[in-house]
């Protein structure tokens, strides 16, 4: 009897599923897809839609997921039949775009997005020969750029900009594949500018400016990268520093107050330490000069009046006064010494 209950059973569902199908398919055939649309046929949901031309050709045509609204490929054509643009779903969510050349052959531009389609993480865009034209990478949440490279048609970059790990930013030009210019911003604010010399990586001018207190720095370099020059201005404080070198090291420094010079230091040309000061007043007159040995302690002080010597120090290697007294030697000032350091003319 448990035997024939079994089989009554089958046979009771199978004849239910038959009826499910039958009235599903009768469904179809009273209710249409609008014209160019797919749905499945188990919950009517969106399968496929296709949208065309006036002239009957297809313009494009989307594929949906099972939820009937995420987009899973989709291909667009032009009026004459050549394809445009094509998408695809990667499996990490992420969306594969990929547009043509009005030929429906050779690839304009390629680039990634992140699921919902509302900005891309990298893209690619390509010149008419086939040959890379600019690149560019975002952060995962596509707010801002870590990586842009320009390209010429035979391959060579013209541009690149780049955000650090540490958050600097840093743009190289190029000019026929050699650098010609580099700007850094640094994530304080500060930045520096660089200028090269042609066709080399040998840095000819740089500029820094210091954000926190607001200091420009302009230095001067020759082609062996050895420093010529260097001027560092404070607006806020009104204070100029000027700077010569030879076989980079420096020899001498001329310090301003506004526009009057102040202080004028001159360095050992091989060891690059301080040989002698000279302090002047607002009139350009010395009022004294500081002495040093060759291991940088100074070892005498001249007071000037009217320029002559009117008083002098002397001091040991510790510091401590040794001679004191009214008068001393004379003390031979070079006024050239005294025009201004210009910045050299690129070599």
């Amino acid at each position: 009897m448990k035997h024939i209950m079994n089989l009554k059973w089958c046979a009771f569902t199978g004849a239910l599923m038959l009826l499910f199908v039958a009235a599903t398919f009768e469904h179809h055939s009273v209710v249409q897809d609008p014209p160019g649309v797919h749905t499945r046929w188990w919950d009517g949901t969106t399968e496929m839609k296709e949208i065309f031309y006036p002239s009957g050709k297809i313009k494009s045509r989307t594929t949906y997921g099972e939820d009937g609204s995420t987009i899973l490929t989709r291909k667009e054509w032009s009026p004459n039949g050549l394809i445009t643009a094509e998408l695809t779903r990667r499996d990490d969510g992420k969306v594969y775009r990929k547009e043509y050349m009005p030929d429906g052959k050779r690839t304009l531009k390629e680039s990634l997005w992140e699921p919902d389609m509302m900005y891309f993480l990298a893209s690619r865009e390509y010149y008419p020969n086939g040959q890379l034209a600019l690149e560019e990478t975002m952060t995962e949440d596509g707010t801002a750029m870590t990586l842009m490279r320009s390209y010429d048609e035979q391959g060579r970059v013209t541009l690149e900009r780049r955000v650090l790990d540490n958050a600097d930013q840093i743009a190289n030009q190029f000019d026929d594949g050699h650098i010609v210019r580099r700007e850094i911003m640094k994530a304080n604010g500060d930045s520096v500018s660089e200028v090269f010399f042609d066709g080399t990586d040998v840095v000819s001018i740089r500029q820094t400016q210091i954000r926190l207190d607001g200091t420009v720095i302009t230095e001067s370099f020759n082609k062996q990268g050895q420093q010529l020059y260097r001027r560092e201005n404070n607006a806020g404080k009104g204070t100029t520093s000027v700077s010569r070198f030879t076989n980079g090291v420096m020899v001498l420094r001329q310090t301003l107050q506004e526009a009057d010079l102040q202080t004028i230091e001159q360095f050992d040309p091989v060891s690059g330490k301080a040989t002698r000061t000279l302090s002047l007043d607002t009139e350009q007159n010395v009022t004294s000069v500081k002495l040093f040995r060759a291991d940088g302690t100074v070892a005498r002080v001249k007071q000037f009046k009217n320029g002559v010597v009117v008083h002098q120090t002397d001091y040991d290697s510790a510091g401590q006064e040794t001679a004191d007294k009214n008068g001393g030697e004379p003390e031979t000032i070079d006024r050239s010494l005294f025009d201004m350091i210009a910045r050299p003319k690129e070599e």
